[in-house]
């Protein structure tokens, strides 16, 4: 059901969903009152009040593709497949849309599949078009210490021996080759890392200097590979940079 506010909006009310005090979900349906307002009907006989009246709305410009109620907790990354049309969400949920899924699930624009074997705590994903491969980082030492990748081809698979703590965020440069890691660890593939790592042709190598603290958030410039950090660090390589800096 549309409904035109007078501010301009256009809302869409969908996916109504009724339960009584006991958890019993109630029979229900929306209905449009002209162009302006909405009814809402609820066979309440025998129930048991007060009664939860929760409808899914949105902007018109907006899809909802998940029910609030699908998730248990946070959604803590995504990730975007455009060669074949898939979406892929992390979070804190056992289940979405009905879907049985640990942490880890897929959507391929009408439905949502789990990917079984997946890690738990991820912070970030990231897709490598021309490999075809999700990476994902996070809290845990299985399938891989703190990062790991999977396809359909292979499943999952480790990154060499991984990093030593916690991944913060990820970025793929497809055009090299490289895989970039920054979060809460000081070794990689058991050498030393300073907060900030890089994973080329099997191996894991240093990113210059590194970072003098823990790095947050990553972004990459396709064009020219340049390498942009942020996080709690003052330095990097010995330079005062105040949080943020750029490495090429």
């Amino acid at each position: 059901v549309r409904v035109f506010m007078a501010d301009g909006r256009e809302l869409d009310y969908h996916k109504l969903f009724v339960t009584d005090a006991t958890g019993r979900e109630l029979l229900a349906s929306i209905h449009a009152e002209g162009t302006r307002s909405a009814r809402i009907r609820v066979a309440s006989q025998d129930a048991v009040y007060p009664i939860l009246i929760d409808p899914t709305f949105s902007d018109a410009d907006w899809t909802v593709i998940a029910a609030p109620a699908a998730t248990i907790g946070d959604m803590k990354a995504m990730a975007v497949d455009r060669n074949n049309s898939r979406i892929f969400f992390a979070g804190v949920f056992s289940a979405i849309n009905g879907v049985s899924a640990e942490e880890i699930a897929v959507w391929n624009g009408s439905t949502f599949a789990a990917i079984p074997g997946g890690p738990a705590n991820i912070n970030a994903l990231a897709y490598d078009h021309g490999a075809n491969r999700l990476y994902v980082g996070g809290l845990f030492v299985n399938p891989g210490a703190f990062v790991a990748s999977w396809s359909q081809a292979d499943g999952w698979r480790p990154l060499g021996s991984g990093v030593g703590s916690t991944v913060n965020d990820i970025v793929v440069d497809e055009q090299r080759g490289r895989v970039y890691v920054t979060g809460l660890f000081q070794t990689a593939g058991g050498s030393g890392a300073q907060f900030i790592d890089m994973y080329e042709n099997g191996a894991w190598s240093q990113v210059g200097g590194g970072l003098s603290s823990f790095g947050q958030s990553l972004a990459l410039d396709p064009a020219t590979g340049h390498l942009y950090a942020s996080g709690g660090f003052d330095f990097a390589e010995g330079r005062t940079v105040n949080f943020v800096a750029r490495w090429d």
